[in-house]
């Protein structure tokens, strides 16, 4: 087993490594509200720190609390606030992912394998956009550090209280990831029995007079983590927008955060359904992060890195990479792409030992371009479509095409204290409307409130329903304005006074956009 040049805390190239990937992740960051892979969720987290609020189960509250800290930055939007909250978590994985295999291996290999899973276009789009998987993999990459950190060279005349500390930090950082991502309890296992072989060791005489420090970085780890879910029972009926309230059910605070109306079919799937349906979901998965042949890359680092880190750390690498990606299929996740992230952690310190197994220099260097060449095209098609993104806030479909509705303009133009019929109904777009109507200082202003429209198109049923408008003759309280044409015609047949704005066609991503309408009425004439 080689010994590590030196300890993870030292690596000032680590945090080189961090700061360039964070500066390309904010170069690259979603262009607007919402995002490419969970528009819905991605627009909601954007305004949930902005009031307070409570998302869809399992709640995620440390990542609502950091969105809470994030949103209050001076000078940026809530929306591009809580993106650069996924840009940091994710740039600081890819830090730890470098950092860690770098005490082993040469820089080339580990800014090799680091640059594999931060160019890889699934972490590369949840870094740049509201998600909370980068988190997840934030803690799960620092937990791999602890749980890896033996032998530390310098250290090594304070072998038992090293292995001591770093296995505290491993277990407190596992410990404060479920306050945002429940899916980091498959981490767990692994980590316990490689902790568990390695702690006994540790507990020298010298060790017994240090206890008192790794025994509260644990505490502070399961105080995190533990804790947070206070917000959620704080915040049950006090937030303006909460989906964990009587007004939506009557579920358990258990059954909240465990998200159990989201997995009704957990159990273990027949295998006409594990290899028809799931292998081949997280086959495409893996296909759309890295091209297949990297996965042999991987497979050939297997015995170089048994030989630099021994087997125990290598089974603990492996067998968490199993529980991550057994997760979605047990509990039939449809959507698994951020569960199935952390595999990526897992699989890099595999790239570094293959890199960096014995041979020349030339011979390092042709694997090096062997792996550019693999992730090079994923990751150019990923920029490729990054320039031809634009804010879904602004271009939408509410009928007849994809129509440019500017909310924001919206609001400044319709009278004052009018109510605005939301001119949708499917997930993402209630939610784009929802982060205008709590983080734009205009609506509170002009007091503007928002209502169903008189025959409601259907709500899913994690979206709160703001108060429907009645069909009723007669004469409305405030203003009502609507985007759509047909409730314009509507009014007309009832003889109401109405009014009309038209609008100019927006440029958005050099391509026209018809100007929607804005229609109001003030009632009976």
């Amino acid at each position: 087993m080689r010994i590590m040049r030196r300890p993870l805390t030292k690596h000032a190239e680590s945090v080189a490594v961090g700061l360039a990937t964070f500066a390309l992740y904010v170069a690259t960051r979603y262009p607007g509200l919402g995002g490419r892979v969970n528009y819905g969720d991605s627009a909601k987290f954007a305004f949930l720190g902005a009031i307070g609020g409570i998302g869809h189960p399992p709640g995620n509250p440390l990542y609502t609390l950091l969105t809470v800290l994030a949103v209050r930055v001076p000078g940026l939007a809530p929306a591009t606030a809580v993106t650069l909250l996924s840009a940091l978590f994710g740039a600081a994985t890819i830090a730890l992912v470098y950092g860690t295999a770098r005490r082993t291996f040469s820089a080339v290999s580990a800014l090799a394998a680091a640059g594999a899973v931060a160019l890889g276009p699934i972490f590369w789009t949840f870094s740049t956009e509201p998600e909370v998987y980068t988190l997840n993999t934030f803690f799960i990459a620092l937990s791999v550090a602890g749980a890896t950190a033996e032998p530390l060279g310098d250290l090594s005349k304070k072998r038992e209280g090293a292995v001591l500390r770093w296995g505290a930090l491993a277990l407190a950082s596992a410990l404060a990831g479920l306050g945002n991502h429940l899916t980091i309890i498959c981490l767990f296992p692994p980590l316990l029995v490689q902790l568990g072989v390695r702690l006994p060791t540790a507990f020298g005489r010298r060790a017994r007079l240090s206890i008192f420090f790794p025994v509260a970085v644990v505490l502070a780890g399961l105080i995190v983590g533990g804790g947070s879910y206070g917000y959620l029972l704080l915040r049950r009926n006090a937030a303006e927008y909460s989906e964990f309230s009587a007004v939506l059910g009557s579920e358990t605070f258990v059954d909240f955060v465990t998200a159990k109306a989201k997995h009704t079919e957990m159990r273990l799937p027949a295998a006409a359904v594990l290899f028809g349906e799931i292998l081949p979901r997280i086959a495409e998965f893996l296909q759309r992060q890295w091209a297949f042949p990297m996965l042999l890359c991987v497979g050939a680092g297997w015995q170089p890195l048994v030989a630099a880190w021994g087997r125990r750390a290598v089974l603990f690498l492996l067998a968490s990479a199993l529980l991550f990606a057994a997760f979605p299929c047990y509990f039939r996740i449809p959507d698994g792409d951020g569960h199935l992230l952390p595999i990526y952690v897992f699989a890099a310190p595999f790239l570094a030992a293959w890199i960096d197994a014995r041979g020349t220099s030339l011979a390092k260097f042709a694997k090096v371009a062997v792996l550019a060449a693999l992730i090079g095209p994923p990751a150019s098609l990923h920029v490729a479509t990054w320039t031809r993104l634009f804010s879904r806030t602004s271009v939408d479909d509410i009928g007849h095409g994809p129509v440019a509705w500017e909310l924001p303009e919206v609001v400044r133009t319709i009278p004052v204290g009018a109510t605005l019929w939301i001119p949708c109904s499917h997930y993402g777009c209630v939610e784009v409307v929802n982060y205008v109507r709590w983080t734009d200082p205009a609506v509170r202003e002009r007091r503007i409130s928002f209502a169903l429209p008189e025959e409601p198109r259907g709500y899913a049923w994690s979206d709160p329903p703001p108060p429907v408008a009645l069909a009723t003759d007669a004469r409305p309280a405030a203003p009502i304005c609507s985007l759509h044409e047909q409730d314009f015609r509507d009014w007309g047949r009832r003889r109401w006074q109405t009014r009309r704005w038209d609008r100019p066609a927006h440029q958005v991503a050099g391509k026209s956009y018809e100007g929607v309408p804005i229609f109001c009425t003030f009632g009976p004439e």
